[in-house]
């Protein structure tokens, strides 16, 4: 291990997360959750029993558990959210789980993390209620194992957050009203996987309708959200498709170990954010698909011999800390679909978020509500829709300009950009 490991963590890694500053991370991932037994990651590490990944092979040595999930969490600033095993535990392992996590120290599970040199520093509140479910039941069977689960998971502390699977169903929408007749009282949260903004309002329409006849207040998340890895115009290397599919494995520029590492796929991941911050708080979180090390779509790429953000690492990073508060209802007048635009109000004045996704410039003539100026406009951007970042360098670039003129404002080809006016006092 690195002498200058942070908590058996690699400190490129932490410092790399650290800047891009996901608010959010789940573990243990999608459909491998499903066949993990949390208590074979806890304790010492070379005790520890190995498992199966038996959707994605190889052997899981368990070096990475619960405990040590929780402390990258806790030095990057990120909230953890939990995947329960369902298919192959019970809620008795899943309540086990709740306290080993959130239990008083006093508690036996308190105790044991005591025995395992763990202190907790803040609780776990989110947890999703196993992965993909319609591989082992129907739509109405999994809402009664979900509350049986989230039952067995409050008596052991009442404050937690439950996410419900509504995605893996056939015709999702056409049973969620009867899910939730169910397990309604029981969850917080209803996942989806879809990212249309049409599809997620039929889907606050049912939530509404259900909140508003039972007291509650239900919020849709997407707990593993992909951007889109196709494009409509042609890319520079002719041998790269326009579309991903995926049923051809023997062709690399089909890959998506070659496709999401490209800034086209970083403008994709823009444009997926700007739809969720359309819809402003009445969607409570979007999970991006993976942090490191997958098929490409992740957020930094760890090698060893460093670690270096990825171009989505790069757009989340712009993303960080944004003041956005809600979206502004504003009139569009283009017929260019490859640039997107969202206005947002801050605290100090008004952002106008710009997403040009082609390989041309444009020009943005703006009418601003009386009573603002211009301030600055920052952009990231590359040279082409398949540059990409490297350990040693990066094709993507940074820059942030004072707005001399707001009146029109030229947008790079292949550019995200934030644009930001301020109220006059």
């Amino acid at each position: 291990m690195p002498a200058d490991n942070m908590n058996g963590w690699r400190k490129e890694t932490v410092e790399a997360l650290k800047e891009i500053g996901p608010p959010i991370i789940r573990f243990p991932g999608g459909c491998f959750a499903s066949f993990h037994r949390w208590q074979d990651g806890i304790g010492p590490r070379n005790q520890r029993t190995p498992e199966v990944s038996y959707f994605w092979g190889d052997l899981e040595p368990n070096d990475v558990g619960i405990d040590e999930f929780l402390t990258l969490c806790g030095m990057i600033g990120s909230k953890p959210q939990i995947t329960i095993n369902m298919m192959t535990a019970s809620p008795f392992d899943a309540a086990g789980l709740v306290a080993y996590c959130n239990g008083p120290d006093e508690s036996s599970m308190g105790r044991l993390r005591k025995e395992n040199g763990v202190q907790r520093t803040g609780k776990v509140v989110y947890w999703e209620m196993d992965n993909e479910n319609g591989r082992k039941w129907s739509a109405l069977q999994y809402a009664r194992q979900v509350g049986r689960y989230a039952t067995a998971m409050r008596e052991v502390d009442p404050g937690i957050r439950i996410m419900m699977d509504n995605y893996s169903f056939p015709y999702d929408l056409e049973w969620l009203p009867q899910m939730l007749e169910i397990a309604g009282k029981q969850v917080d949260f209803v996942i989806t996987r879809e990212r249309s903004v049409e599809y997620i309002q039929k889907l606050l329409l049912i939530l509404d309708d259900y909140n508003r006849k039972n007291s509650t207040h239900i919020q849709p998340v997407n707990t593993e959200w992909l951007a889109d890895e196709d494009v409509t115009e042609p890319f520079s290397d002719s041998n790269v498709p326009m579309q991903h599919d995926w049923n051809v494995w023997n062709k690399y520029e089909c890959a998506l170990g070659y496709r999401q590492i490209r800034w086209f796929y970083g403008l994709s991941t823009a444009n997926t954010i700007l739809d969720y911050m359309f819809l402003g708080g009445a969607f409570h979180l979007a999970n991006f698909n993976n942090c490191a090390n997958t098929w490409g779509g992740n957020i930094i790429e760890c090698s060893k011999e460093g670690v270096w953000k990825s171009p989505a690492g790069e757009v989340f990073k712009f993303y960080k800390d944004f003041p956005d508060k809600y979206p502004l209802k504003s009139e569009v007048k283009s017929d260019n679909k490859l640039v997107k635009i969202l206005a947002c109000e801050t605290d100090a004045g008004i952002v106008l978020n710009v997403v040009n996704s082609g390989d041309l410039g444009a020009n943005l003539i703006l009418i601003l509500p009386s009573g603002y100026k211009s301030d600055q406009m920052e952009t990231l951007y590359a040279p082409d829709k398949l540059s990409r970042t490297y350990l040693d360098h990066s094709d993507i670039k940074y820059d942030v300009k004072e707005i001399k003129n707001s009146s029109e404002i030229i947008i790079k080809p292949l550019s995200i950009n934030r644009i930001s006016f301020s109220k006059i006092k």
